[in-house]
């Protein structure tokens, strides 16, 4: 029983240090779906808060994509003191201009070199922001509002970076609520912070008849929320993008079924200059060629395709134009060469059926259906065929044609002269 007692009383002292473990190295306190921390206990919070910066990308297969290279940047200010706020039960208070300097991060960047998730209707992709007041002396109890604004770093547009500038504006506001020391703590503390995208009343934003408290939409930060009245009221900064496959088929010629003819694929767009980074892969009996990463203003990869195999690029910005053409290497062998593009839309073109002798390369195959900022209607394919083409045995066209054509001159002008030395 003594042995019993003594476990317990370990387990007891393992489990309350675990849970002052936790409190003491706690991640700082992030904002919640409505845009609030804190509660009504007036419990003290970390002096620290989240908040997300948001972007949606989109892809119609869902693939997870190489990021665009943006860079943003953010700085925090004194917002404007004597605002009236009223919270829910009434009480009206006027916020003080926000004092010291809390930190912020400077700056979140995606780029080329990490991934982003992507669905056809858009998936979220988050960046924190992390607001520090640890150094900020408050010196009297009360709400302090800040104004936190974001800007694209120098050097950044979203056209070239192949983004899509979202309605969300480009500022924040966060109020910061203080109150004074309880028993056993030193300081002022913080017990409550409330973000939001407009200056109105942020408390009393479940009206859905005032549109000055509608406007008054609480977030998480630079996200798309959703507003009061239940829609949602800005969108995220968007990445569109798109796949393309490319695929053979080989008919008439079973000794090349698995020789990989060499594809030229050209992506141009000039509109974008920072770098993207597409996805180049292959699946059964070929050879991917993956692109640069680099500026896409004009690239050109080889990969090599062989029957029934595919070269895959996933991840292509859209109005990005694609074009796409094979070349004959097999010595002695010709090849009826032709390529549709499938779910195609206007401005796809099909590569019209060619014969291409050896060196020769096909009509080419081209994508160019997507308009920039826009949501792709679909993945495409860019299938080719190729129909070996028989050799005459006999040559006879080849040898005789050129000397029945100087037959057939000779007795024109044989009937020519007959007919004047007749007249005369």
């Amino acid at each position: 029983m003594k042995n019993l007692k003594k476990i317990l009383a370990v387990v007891l002292v393992v489990m309350m240090t675990a849970a002052l473990s936790a409190a003491i190295f706690a991640e700082p306190a992030a904002l919640n779906d409505k845009g609030i921390v804190g509660d009504d206990s007036g419990a003290a919070l970390d002096k620290s808060v989240v908040i997300y910066k948001e972007m949606t990308a989109y892809n119609p297969n869902g693939s997870t994509v190489n990021a665009p290279n943006i860079t943003y940047n953010y700085v925090i200010t004194a917002g404007a003191a004597d605002a009236v706020i009223t919270d829910k039960d009434g009480v009206v208070v006027t916020t003080k201009a926000g004092v010291g300097n809390p930190s912020i991060t400077s700056s979140v960047a995606w780029t080329s070199a990490e991934t982003v998730e992507t669905a056809a209707d858009g998936a979220h992709n988050q960046k924190p922001i992390t607001i520090d007041f640890s150094g900020v002396t408050f010196d009297a109890a009360g709400v302090y509002r800040y104004v936190i604004t974001e800007s694209l770093a120098e050097g950044f547009t979203y056209a070239t970076s192949g983004v899509t500038d979202g309605t969300i504006t480009a500022t924040r506001y966060l109020d910061v609520y203080v109150r004074d020391a309880q028993t056993g703590e030193t300081g002022r503390q913080i017990y409550g912070y409330v973000l939001f995208a407009e200056i109105a009343d942020p408390h009393t934003a479940n009206s859905t008849t005032d549109s000055d408290v509608t406007a008054a939409e609480k977030t998480t930060g630079f996200v798309p929320d959703v507003g009061p009245d239940g829609t949602t009221q800005q969108s995220a900064d968007s990445y569109y993008t798109y796949d393309v496959t490319i695929t053979k088929t080989l008919t008439g010629d079973n000794a090349m079924n698995d020789h990989q003819f060499p594809f030229t694929v050209q992506f141009e767009n000039g509109t974008i200059t920072k770098n993207i980074d597409i996805i180049g892969t292959a699946a059964g009996t070929a050879t991917a060629a993956d692109v640069a990463d680099g500026a896409i203003t004009d690239v050109t990869v080889n990969p090599k395709i062989a029957n029934g195999g595919s070269a895959v690029y996933t991840g292509i910005p859209v109005g990005t134009k694609v074009t796409v053409y094979e070349t004959n290497d097999v010595t002695g062998a010709t090849y009826k060469s032709s390529a549709v593009v499938t779910t195609a839309e206007t401005g796809d073109t099909a590569a019209a059926e060619k014969n291409i002798a050896p060196t020769q390369s096909s009509n080419s195959a081209i994508v160019d259906s997507t308009a920039a900022n826009t949501a792709a209607s679909g993945n495409k394919t860019v299938a080719f065929t190729n129909v070996y083409e028989l050799i005459s045995p006999t040559g006879v066209i080849v040898r005789i044609a050129p000397f029945a054509l100087i037959l057939l001159a000779g007795v024109v002008l044989f009937v020519i002269v007959r007919r004047r030395k007749v007249e005369d």
